[in-house]
Order: structure tokens, then C-alpha cells, then sequence
């Protein structure tokens, strides 16, 4: 199965240690939740052509905090304290979403009419080499890509993939916009492989805590008002908000059904 596929890859990946070093001292003891923003640094042809480009960086990252403050919301009885891991091919993104999030007066309203206040959230990103702004993305940027014997295109390869397999670690995967680098590895892994909408069980036995959270992958609709969360991959398969979603390639009978 996928989920087989992907732990399998998890285990092998050659830079399991760095993954799990950062996941150790950021996750434990944590509520986290893993968020990819598929942007685009200003990529353009096939990103611009498709219509995927976010028109409005500010009114996009408002409805981003609005639904992070709802899953913190309804996770507010967690005794876990929340932190956020930002994965995204755009770094300013990570700064604004950080000032936006951090500006906000962080309160929740309970069943009981009692108010929760969270502390300052944080807001975490693997340090690494990055695109220049407005230059692209890294398989698709112009200029210096194998500099240093082409080691600079390595290190960006290896961050890629390293924030995929962080985002993989997460309680609470959030995908905001439409992107195959979150619906296959990430999004397979943190629903653990569940194959119905039983979710205290894991078909596989997975060893990653998820804090009984009962539907950890959610995704925003293609304006963002919406979000709506998954218990497993059926479940998402089926009701998914992306009008395209991978599935479609890995699972072309439900083309048909989706369409």
C-alpha cells in the first residue's frame, strides 16, 4: 500500500537523523500542526497557467490564521500546547504568517463561556538554503544550480524532501493550497494508513502518538473561506475540496465518480 511505501521510504530516507533530530526537539510534548504553502516564489508557465498562483498573499494568510485558530479552537482542551511547522517554496510567508498569527489575541471560547488563552505559538521552519526571493522554485529556477559541483541543488533537493518528512510527523497536516508534495508522503502518513472513518485505530499500527486528534489531515477550499478536515484517505479521496487531487492519477476509478 502507500502507507507501506512511504514508512518504508521514511526509514531509509539518508537523512532520517536530521528529520528526526528536529521533530524530537520541536514536536514532543506538543500539539503540532504542519502547514505547506504552496506559492511559487513567482514561478511562472505551468504554475500561472493552471491558476495556481495565490492572488491576494495578505487576504489568503488572514484565512489561514482564522482556520489555525479554529483547529487550536477545538483542540483547546489538549493539554499540549500547540506549535506550528511551516514548509513552503515562498519564505516570506513563514514571516508573515508568523507577525499575522502572533498578532492575533490568541482566545478561544469554551462550552463552559470560560475563555483559554494560548501562548505565543510557534511558528517553525527547517533552516536551510533558499531560492532568492521572486527567482522561482528550485527545479525550475534560473542561474547558479550547480555551483559548487552542483552541491547547492542538492541541499535544496535534500530540504525539499526533509520538510516533507517532517510535515509526515505532524499531529495536524493543513494544506491550504492544492499541491502533490502534500497529498502523497505527508498526507499518507499522518492518516496512517486508515482505510475507513474509525479513527481511534490504525490499520497499520503506526508509532507516532497523533494526540487522538480524529481527523488530523484537513485542507482549504480553492478561496480559502473553507476548510474542511479527513478521518483517512477514502474519506478524502471521496469529499476532497481539490478539484484534481492526486488521486485522480493513483486512482483513476474515482475520476469518474469525482468528476
Amino acid at each position: 500500500t502507500d502507507y507501506q511505501f512511504y514508512s518504508q521510504l521514511r526509514q531509509r530516507y539518508r537523512q532520517k537523523p536530521t528529520v528526526d533530530a528536529f521533530v524530537q526537539q520541536h514536536f514532543a510534548n506538543k500539539l503540532s500542526i504542519g502547514v505547506h504553502i504552496r506559492a511559487g516564489n513567482d514561478e511562472a508557465g505551468d504554475f500561472v497557467q493552471k491558476g495556481r498562483t495565490i492572488r491576494s498573499k495578505d487576504t489568503f494568510l488572514q484565512q489561514l490564521v482564522q482556520h489555525l485558530q479554529t483547529l487550536m479552537q477545538q483542540n483547546s482542551t489538549n493539554p499540549k500546547d500547540p506549535v506550528i511547522f511551516v514548509a513552503t517554496d515562498t519564505p516570506e510567508y513563514i514571516t508573515d504568517l508568523r507577525r499575522l498569527l502572533n498578532a492575533q489575541p490568541n482566545t478561544s471560547t469554551t462550552s463552559h463561556h470560560s475563555t483559554t488563552t494560548f501562548p505565543n505559538i510557534p511558528v517553525l521552519d527547517l533552516p536551510q538554503v533558499r531560492i532568492a526571493p521572486g527567482a522561482g522554485v528550485m527545479f525550475g529556477a534560473m542561474g547558479n544550480n550547480f555551483v559548487r559541483g552542483g552541491q547547492d541543488c542538492l541541499q535544496g533537493w535534500d530540504a525539499v524532501v526533509m520538510d516533507a518528512m517532517i510535515l509526515s510527523h505532524v499531529d495536524i497536516l493543513v494544506a491550504p493550497k492544492p499541491s502533490a508534495f502534500t497529498q502523497t508522503l505527508p498526507l499518507s502518513l499522518v492518516l496512517r494508513g486508515r482505510t475507513h472513518h474509525d479513527s481511534s485505530t490504525s490499520s497499520h499500527g503506526n508509532n507516532d502518538s497523533n494526540n487522538n486528534i480524529a481527523k488530523p489531515f484537513c485542507e482549504m477550499g480553492k478561496w480559502g473561506s473553507q476548510m474542511k478536515c479527513f478521518a483517512s484517505v477514502p474519506e478524502w479521496s471521496c469529499d476532497t475540496l481539490d478539484p484534481k487531487p492526486t488521486v485522480y492519477d493513483a486512482l483513476p476509478q474515482y475520476a469518474t465518480y469525482l468528476d
